[in-house]
């Protein structure tokens, strides 16, 4: 059985609509979930950097498979 894809979500900090490139955003929300430890998608971070927030480098890993042991 999968996990639904959109599960409850804390707090609605913002919109994007990609094909307009509309990004509006609560910049003071953002910033507290920031500091107090949220973790971004790889795509949700360039969002952010595009807008002027410094957030620290992080390594993105490709979702591999763990081979099983026979």
């Amino acid at each position: 059985m999968r996990a639904r894809r959109d599960g409850r979500f804390l707090e609605k900090l913002g919109t994007y609509a990609p094909g307009a490139k509309d990004l509006q955003l609560n910049k003071e929300r953002v910033q507290y979930w920031l500091d107090n430890g949220a973790m971004t998608s790889e795509t949700v971070n360039r969002l952010l950097i595009a807008e002027g927030f410094k957030i620290e480098r992080v390594e993105f890993l490709a979702k591999t498979a763990v081979p099983k042991e026979a």
